[in-house]
């Protein structure tokens, strides 16, 4: 991620064992890439609100629609 300096990483999470493994590569891409932005979807992310957040992610998006404009959003900055 470090040699292509994206501006937007997206991850899906499909079960909940996802959630560590998230986490600690959310927090690798932080170390790796300052300032970019993570969007994170997926049925996990429902069990608990704000959880999205305690991962370190940007933004939740739940449908393809949100993470487009969630997108669009952070590459206009």
């Amino acid at each position: 991620a470090k040699r292509h300096a994206p501006k937007l990483i997206c991850l899906s999470l499909g079960q909940s064992t996802d959630l560590r493994s998230a986490a600690s590569t959310i927090a690798s891409l932080r170390a790796e890439v300052p300032g970019v932005a993570i969007a994170v979807g997926g049925g996990p992310l429902g069990l608990i609100e704000g959880l999205w957040s305690d991962l370190g992610a940007d933004a939740c998006t739940t449908t393809i629609g949100e993470a487009i404009e969630f997108g669009a959003e952070v590459l206009a900055r």
